[in-house]
């Protein structure tokens, strides 16, 4: 497990829980002063073809990195529109997490402050800030409870709205995403 500088990752026990909702809040918050990348990352194992909705590609070997335009009709597009400088989606088996991860710092400036949607990216790198999204009205992710333990922020949402969230906690501070104390 390494340190991610300038990373903020955002999990969620359920899809549909507003992860790209709060993803594009917080890219709109800073993006006028950083270069803010946005990231989601699908991690599959076996058996959990559920919690990740309709592909419209086929998954290699490994992992591919998409970069995503504001043409698209995907979630990830709205952080484009939100402010984000550029926006990718990273499709990878679990055990290439690492791999895909080193592939895509490649691609960026290194200068970059990064808003990742995912779970099991945590269970790799230990990031600036890790907020959890909890939901109980889907079905709960098993890479949620696996991680758990390693949040920074817990937020309640009912699918629509965040319930006990401030985003002015929120800060760049000596270049890191930073909380309020």
């Amino acid at each position: 497990m390494f340190y991610f500088k300038k990373l903020l990752l955002i999990g969620a026990t359920s899809r549909n829980s507003g992860k790209t909702e709060l993803a594009s809040t917080i890219i709109k918050k800073f993006c006028k002063k950083n270069k803010i990348i946005g990231l989601k990352i699908s991690t599959y194992h076996p058996m959990d073809e559920e919690f990740h909705g309709n592909s419209s590609s086929p998954l290699p070997d490994k992992f591919i990195i998409i970069k995503e335009s504001e043409n698209s009709n995907k979630d990830t597009a709205r952080m484009l529109k939100a402010g984000a400088s550029e926006v990718y989606w990273i499709r990878t088996k679990f055990e290439h997490t690492s791999e895909a991860i080193a592939e895509f710092l490649k691609l960026i400036e290194k200068t970059s402050y990064i808003i990742c949607e995912s779970n099991s990216l945590r269970k790799f790198v230990k990031p600036d800030i890790f907020i959890m999204i909890n939901n109980n009205i889907n079905i709960e992710k098993k890479s949620s409870t696996e991680v758990m333990g390693k949040v920074d922020i817990n937020i309640i949402s009912n699918g629509k709205k965040f319930i006990n969230f401030d985003f002015s906690i929120i800060e760049i501070i000596n270049g890191k995403w930073s909380l309020k104390a």
